[in-house]
């Protein structure tokens, strides 16, 4: 924040019950400075000679609304969150 950043976050993480934890911890020492959060969807898992991701759309979802209620004013994701899972947080916060 000193450095001039516009914007302190956590991406990756164990999914967003993680960046909760995190971002828990910022903002109480970042107190009213702009907060981002990008987890991503759960811990990646070899399934079928593939990754996959254990967080559906609307669970991911689900998570993102705690990390805005803590106080978060940017969202997205990382490794796993496909189109589907953006466009549902899409609807989360408001277009400013």
């Amino acid at each position: 924040a000193r450095a001039g950043a516009d914007v302190i976050g956590v991406n990756c993480a164990e999914g967003p019950e993680q960046a909760l934890d995190i971002i828990r911890e910022m903002r109480d020492a970042l107190e009213g400075f702009p907060l981002m959060a990008q987890p991503n969807a759960g811990l990646p898992i070899m399934e079928g000679g593939g990754i996959v991701y254990p967080l559906g759309p609307e669970e991911m979802a689900d998570g993102m609304s705690r990390l805005i209620e803590e106080g978060v004013n940017v969202i997205g994701g990382c490794c796993g969150t496909t189109p589907d899972h953006i466009r549902l947080m899409a609807d989360l916060l408001p277009i400013t």
